[in-house]
């Protein structure tokens, strides 16, 4: 398994009120980058799903960019991508993950 500073990926350790918190956070900053179009109808508990079609890397570049940055994130299904806002997810995580993002718009 690749180490990761900030792990995404579908992994079910919730802490019910900080991820609600970070949910909404990642959200609406998630909307703010050029590119990321957040799937409003697909929001789901800790769940954050998200098409890139328009940004500046494709999929497959995003998530190798994210893991050598020291982010882990699921690959995309069926061309869209999810994070995945479990209990070890901090504010400053997600503050560096946005960070990342907008580095490479």
């Amino acid at each position: 398994m690749i180490n990761g500073k900030i792990d995404l990926r579908n992994i079910d350790e919730l802490d019910s009120d900080t991820n609600l918190e970070n949910v909404k956070y990642i959200t609406k900053e998630l909307y703010k980058i050029r590119g990321i179009e957040v799937l409003e109808e697909k929001l789901d508990g800790n769940k954050v799903f998200f098409n890139m079609d328009r940004y500046n890397l494709n999929s497959e570049n995003f998530v190798k960019y994210l893991c050598d940055n020291g982010v882990l994130i699921d690959n995309e299904n069926n061309g869209e991508m999810c994070f995945v806002i479990n209990c070890h997810v901090t504010k400053e995580d997600l503050d560096i993950l946005i960070e990342l993002m907008r580095l490479a718009e």
